[in-house]
Order: structure tokens, then C-alpha cells, then sequence
């Protein structure tokens, strides 16, 4: 079995509430689905990005944790969240 994790899925500020970042985290879900169907994809956000918690939510993700650091990453405010989606 594989980890899959997303990390730093980032959209430029010009061009947020487009949709890009809910095609971009499908791609992901659709790829990792074709090449290793059954494979929990895991996902790191900080705490404070409600409208991406938001979006992992609305693609079938479920926080499992918050932490200062997950995956050595720090996050500004102090909490990370992860999500994970079956």
C-alpha cells in the first residue's frame, strides 16, 4: 500500500473562486483512483483555510487529525488539519 498526500495545492489569489482548485484536487482524486484504486489519498491544510477544508469536504475527504506539523510542515497559526478520503 501507498501513501498518496496532497500538499500546497495552491491557486493564484487573481484567479481564486474559479473552480481551479476543485479541478486541480478532482485530477488528483480521479489519477490516484485509475492507478491505485482502493488507496486512501491523505491531504494537509491549515486550520485556518476554511474554504479549502471546505472543498475536501465537498470531494468526499473527513479530517482525521490537527496538529501543529504534519509531514514536517508547519502551519501559519499553529494548526494543520488532515484530511483523508477513502
Amino acid at each position: 500500500m501507498q501513501n498518496w498526500l496532497v500538499a500546497g495545492l495552491t491557486v493564484v489569489p487573481a484567479h481564486r473562486r474559479r473552480g481551479i482548485a476543485a479541478r486541480l484536487l478532482q485530477d488528483v482524486v480521479d489519477k490516484v483512483h485509475h492507478s491505485a484504486a482502493g488507496e486512501p489519498i491523505f491531504s494537509v491544510i491549515n486550520a485556518q483555510n476554511l474554504a479549502s477544508i471546505r472543498l475536501h469536504e465537498v470531494l468526499g475527504f473527513e479530517e482525521v487529525g490537527r496538529a501543529g506539523t504534519f509531514s514536517r510542515i508547519e502551519f501559519t497559526g499553529g494548526e494543520g488539519v488532515l484530511l483523508r478520503r477513502e
